[in-house]
């Protein structure tokens, strides 16, 4: 190969390669730009009262390990720091020793925009919150809010992640 024919070899991998950047470019360019506008099915109310009545069940329990929030199960070596401040979240919920919680009502708090949720990255989060009544022996009963910060995992699905307390 002569080398005008070698240099013109060059230049068409370097166009080639040219235009597999830029259609890469434009892929990610328009993945973000459709995970920004995701919007999953709405989190129904029924689904949220479902959802506040098994974790006030397991909050009951008084055992942390029942109250199923996001974990993270990956092999990073951040993994148990991560999983501790879930169940830091986890015991702040908790009523205390002896007490326990009943429903009194469930409140949609609807899409609170982009938020990083403890351990986890920046998601479009949803939340809604149960108010209840926290009865502990001789003590006359209490309302507390727990609010619910859940994020999509699918179009019809999502996942609870953190507790959160407004004071």
């Amino acid at each position: 190969m002569s080398q005008p024919e070698a240099i013109q070899e060059r230049a068409n991998r370097a166009a080639v390669w040219h235009g597999v950047a830029a259609g890469v470019w434009r892929f990610v360019e328009a993945e973000i730009a459709y995970r920004d506008n995701f919007r999953p099915r709405a989190f129904p109310v029924e689904q949220e009262r479902d959802r506040a009545l098994e974790l006030i069940a397991a909050l009951n329990s008084g055992d942390p390990e029942e109250v199923h929030l996001l974990r993270n199960h990956s092999g990073n070596p951040e993994r148990d720091v991560d999983n501790e401040e879930v169940l830091r979240n986890i015991e702040a919920a908790m009523p205390p020793a002896g007490g326990r919680f009943a429903l009194a009502d469930v409140h949609d708090r609807g899409d609170q925009g982009r938020q990083k949720v403890l351990w986890h990255s920046e998601h479009r989060v949803h939340r809604f919150d149960f108010v209840v009544d926290q009865i502990c022996p001789d003590k006359a009963a209490t309302s507390r809010t727990i609010g619910v910060l859940a994020f999509p995992v699918s179009l019809q699905s999502w996942a609870e992640a953190a507790f959160v307390f407004d004071r």
